[in-house]
């Protein structure tokens, strides 16, 4: 390449770069949204749909790229919270599309985001406080403990795994049981109508969990945490790029299905302490470390994954230990808990090993206690 082809090369690199900056970052302005491959809504059923991608939660950080060419009602995003694997041997954001007004810009641009390039495990961005522990759980415009609340007072529903801001501006971030949190999100009473004016909603302190709380516990606390998240999703319904805990008040309205797949229940279960992991199965399996003693040596929310043994280098599945020779999957129909001997066909975990063939299937193992700051 001579230098002038080489110089207009790098000018054109630095002008993409620039547009992209340019667009910005912008937020999640629903309670889940789908990210998708095509301009296509989703028909609303629970059938594999080959547009379907992820799902991302309410006040999800997105960065704009541009509006789609062929329907400017979607736009394209790459998802800051949500990283897979390149063809370019890195983890990159997740891309795709997601209608126009499903997304509202940042008044003030952040100068960082969740992630950078390959970074797991705890959040790093210490913006958030809480996050949704329950199954889902709805922000109200009032604390509700002295007259009640209605429905009316209900501004809308999120899923387990989402993330707050809680504020003393009102001085009442904890008010005899409700965390006043900051949402520039939802058209509410609180606010003159315009999404980015700042907007305080009120979440019951039972049904979040708190920044500072995780960071005191120890692996073992942290693990035991994920497991009991993991069983909050049992009887959740499968769902192919499903990143949320089932809503039937967003069923019976058909405002968007929710419903876990097998990455997006062991992601949201570690989401829920604060763990950020890769989108899928085989994102999950790249970061994982081995355990050298096998499954005789599983703790809980180590990990059990399967690759088809005609493609054995592609992870296709993954199931979070429990203990007590019991996992929880997401698979067929439904969240679920099987033992070992139902899922296996072995008396106990210690008759696993790397490698056996199940069918079609090859099983493979991993941990990710190193992201919990464990060191054995």
């Amino acid at each position: 390449m001579n230098l002038k082809l080489l110089v207009l090369f790098l000018v054109f690199l630095i002008l993409i770069e620039l547009s992209i900056a340019a667009n910005g970052f912008y937020y999640v302005n629903k309670p889940v949204i789908n990210l998708r491959s095509e301009a296509i809504p989703m028909n609303f059923t629970y059938v594999d749909d080959p547009y379907q991608q992820t799902q991302l939660l309410f006040g999800e950080p997105v960065l704009y790229i541009e509006e789609n060419e062929k329907d400017n009602d979607w736009v394209w995003v790459s998802s800051l919270r949500q990283y897979t694997y390149s063809q370019f041997s890195s983890f990159k954001p997740y891309t795709g599309l997601v209608k126009k007004d499903q997304i509202t810009e940042y008044i003030n641009q952040p100068t960082t985001y969740d992630l950078g390039d390959e970074e797991f495990g705890f959040i790093k961005n210490n913006t958030y406080n809480y996050v949704v522990s329950s199954r889902y759980t709805d922000v109200y415009s009032r604390p509700c403990h002295i007259l009640g609340c209605t429905s009316e007072n209900i501004m809308n529903s999120v899923s387990m795994g989402t993330y707050f801001t809680a504020t003393d501006e009102t001085n009442t971030t904890i008010d005899d049981g409700w965390v006043t949190v900051k949402i520039n999100y939802f058209p509410s009473s609180n606010s003159d109508g315009n999404n980015n004016d700042l907007v305080y909603g009120y979440v019951l302190e039972e049904e979040l969990t708190s920044y500072d709380h995780v960071m005191t516990l120890d692996p073992h606390q942290v693990r035991e945490n994920i497991v009991r998240q993991a069983r909050k999703s049992l009887g959740n319904y499968y769902f192919w790029g499903g990143r949320s805990i089932f809503n039937p008040y967003f069923y019976s309205n058909q405002e968007v299905l929710t419903g876990l797949d097998c990455s997006g229940l062991v992601s949201m279960s570690y989401l829920s302490n604060f763990i950020i992991l890769p989108r899928n199965a085989n994102d999950i399996y790249l970061i994982s470390k081995n355990i050298t003693k096998g499954p005789s040596d599983f703790k809980k929310a180590d990990l059990f994954f399967f690759a088809s043994t005609s493609q054995p280098d592609y992870v296709h599945h993954i199931m979070l230990y429990a203990g007590d020779n019991k996992i929880v999957e997401s698979a067929t129909n439904s969240t679920r808990v099987l033992s070992i001997e139902a899922k296996f066909n072995v008396p106990t975990i210690n008759d696993l090993y790397w490698g056996q063939t199940f069918g079609t299937d090859v099983l493979y193992y991993g941990t990710l206690g190193h992201l919990m700051n464990e060191h054995n």
